[in-house]
Parts: C-alpha cells; sequence; structure tokens
C-alpha cells in the first residue's frame, strides 16, 4: 500500500499565511492547480506496489484559485484512469482547521469554504476487491438461544461443548 498526502494548495504567495503551512521553501507550487503533479505521484505508486492488487491511498482537497474552484480530486481520479488505475473509494473527512484558515488578502468570498479533505481509494488492475477481512457471522445457539460470534455462517451452537454435545444427543435420539 502506497499512501500520499501531497501538497493541494497552487500557488501561494511568500507573504500569505497559508506560505509557511503547505509550502516547502526548497519546491514551491506554481500555477493554477497542483494537477500537475499526479502523473508523478502515480508513476511512483505504480514503482511501490503490487502490479495487480496494489492500493494507493491519497489525500486530496480542491481548492479555489483566482475565484475558480479547482476540482482537484476529479483530476486525480481522471489521470488514474487514464493509467489503468480504479478508484474503488472514496471518504470525506471534516478538517475543521480548513474551514478557520483566513488570509487577510480576501476581501470577498465568492465560493463556500471547503472544511473537508478526502481519501481517495486507487487500486492498480480493473477490479476493487483485495483479500479483504474476515468478518464475524452473529449467529443465535439452536440448543441455548445465546447470541454469538462464529469463524463460520453456518454455525449452530455455541462455541463451548455443552451445547454441541447436546445437540449431538439430541440428534442421536431422534
Amino acid at each position: 500500500m502506497f499512501v500520499a498526502d501531497p501538497i493541494f494548495v497552487a500557488d501561494v504567495g511568500r507573504t500569505s499565511a497559508l506560505y509557511g503551512r503547505y509550502v516547502a521553501n526548497e519546491n514551491p507550487v506554481k500555477g493554477e492547480s497542483v494537477a500537475h503533479l499526479f502523473p508523478d505521484l502515480l508513476d511512483v505508486a505504480a514503482h511501490l506496489v503490487k502490479p495487480r492488487t496494489g492500493i494507493c491511498l491519497v489525500k486530496m482537497c480542491d481548492q479555489v484559485h483566482s475565484g475558480r474552484y479547482q476540482w482537484q480530486v476529479f483530476e486525480l481520479v481522471a489521470e488514474a484512469q487514464r493509467r489503468a488505475w480504479t478508484a474503488c473509494q472514496r471518504k470525506i473527512v471534516p478538517n475543521a482547521d480548513l474551514g478557520r484558515i483566513r488570509d487577510q488578502q480576501h476581501k470577498r468570498q465568492y465560493h463556500t469554504r471547503n472544511e473537508c479533505a478526502e481519501w481517495i481509494v486507487l487500486r492498480t488492475g480493473s477490479a476493487c476487491h483485495g483479500p479483504g477481512r474476515r468478518l464475524k457471522h452473529e449467529c443465535t445457539c439452536t440448543v441455548c438461544g445465546a447470541t454469538f460470534s462464529a469463524r463460520r455462517s453456518d454455525a449452530r451452537t455455541c462455541p463451548g461443548s455443552r451445547c454441541r454435545q447436546r445437540r449431538h444427543r439430541a440428534d442421536e435420539a431422534a
């Protein structure tokens, strides 16, 4: 699995309150969007994950730049799909800090504040399923009526041997 948390704010001026938080001095991002970074990010991910079952988890956020809303999350997914990755899931995570950041240079607000980041799950290959995880099956014991978690969905008695022996004896008598 490859986890990426790339910068998602482009062209932040040196006098901005956001500069120290979002920009690395040695590599500032220029332009209206960070979409030009996605090909390199996906190239690195492709080298690090398994060819058919690899997962790339990317944290991304949209931004407003020069009065235009930049749909960076959709641009990331589109670039991934052009490279034969499959976008399997997105999780929207509220982050109150994103809404509180204010730049003193802004006089008007034309778009709503984006207070959420999105985690995008990308997989190499055409299927979204992976090895998965074992789910516990909630069953009811046919002998005592208690609810229990079973490893198999067809379990009929509690994990203890007492109910299993009772059921076995009842089956033999019948």
